[in-house]
């Protein structure tokens, strides 16, 4: 039990940063590729550009969860008996 939870505590940094980065390049594909000069592709690409950073500032924001806390949530097998 205690491998599967540091293998999602792992999982989950990485996946943390792999939010920020892709985010960040959606941003930029977005508005570098884009037909700029149409007035709805520039509203939806504020709202996607929105949504991005949101999902990026999440990440960046995220705390990871310590070994003994998810433990205690998932209910440790040493707790019982």
């Amino acid at each position: 039990m205690a491998s599967a939870i540091g293998l999602t505590l792992s999982v989950t940094r990485w996946a943390g940063w792999a939010n920020v980065v892709v985010g960040v390049a959606t941003v930029a594909y977005v508005w570098g590729a884009g037909a700029l000069d149409l007035p709805h592709y520039v509203s939806f690409a504020s709202l996607e550009t929105l949504a991005c950073l949101y999902v990026a500032w999440s990440a960046w924001r995220w705390r990871s969860v310590n070994a003994p806390a998810a433990a205690r949530l998932l209910g440790s097998p040493e707790r019982e008996g």
